[in-house]
């Protein structure tokens, strides 16, 4: 993609780097869900806007399934549960 290319100019490694991060942080997504439902309802109850922390742990839990995987998750399975597929 673009934007793959533009973080790899130069002979950068940060496209890699950031897949890889993608890819390892579905083995513990499932811890933050429920954090970022709390965060939400303690900026309702405050009247702050929750949508962010609601939106994050709707990530979270789309990523949730891969929590006991064996390895990680290639990133196009990541991808995939992201979208809902």
């Amino acid at each position: 993609t673009n934007l793959e290319e533009q973080w790899s100019r130069g002979g950068s490694e940060f496209a890699a780097q950031t897949q890889q991060r993608v890819r390892r942080v579905t083995a513990k997504a499932w811890r933050f869900e429920g954090e970022m439902h709390e965060i939400a309802a303690t900026f309702a109850s405050v009247g702050l806007p929750a949508g962010f922390h609601k939106a994050a742990a709707d990530v979270y839990q789309r990523l949730g399934h891969f929590k006991d995987a064996e390895e990680t998750p290639e990133l196009a399975a990541v991808l995939g549960s992201l979208l809902g597929e």
